[in-house]
């Protein structure tokens, strides 16, 4: 939990340099992923694969496209779990972040 919450204060953080900023938060859901785990902790991983996906989203340095290719996986992973007959609620929220990553990938040329 400390990881997770970890990157979301760097992921949201608005100082420094947000590439950086951007790359510690996903080294923290990254290491949140090693405990929660999708058996053991379905709606953790659930909510730690979105942030990741996010993060990955936004992330202004590296390859564009592999960026929104991992945040489109992130999601999709998210939406295993936050299904849309289980989790109305949650799915309506993170059904969008998936749909722009796409958006975003398909504007740029998914080469």
């Amino acid at each position: 939990m400390t990881q997770h919450n970890l990157g979301e204060a760097y992921r949201n953080l608005p100082t420094g340099n947000q590439g950086e900023n951007l790359l510690r938060a996903i080294r923290c859901y990254e290491a949140a992923l090693t405990i929660y785990t999708k058996q053991d902790f379905p709606t953790e991983w659930a909510g730690a694969q979105n942030n990741l996906g996010t993060a990955y989203a936004n992330l202004p340095t590296g390859d564009r496209r592999e960026n929104l290719r991992r945040a489109i996986q992130c999601f999709e992973a998210t939406l295993k779990v936050y299904t849309e007959r289980d989790f109305p609620r949650y799915w309506s929220l993170f059904q969008p972040n998936l749909e722009r990553a796409k958006e975003a990938l398909a504007a740029i040329g998914d080469q």
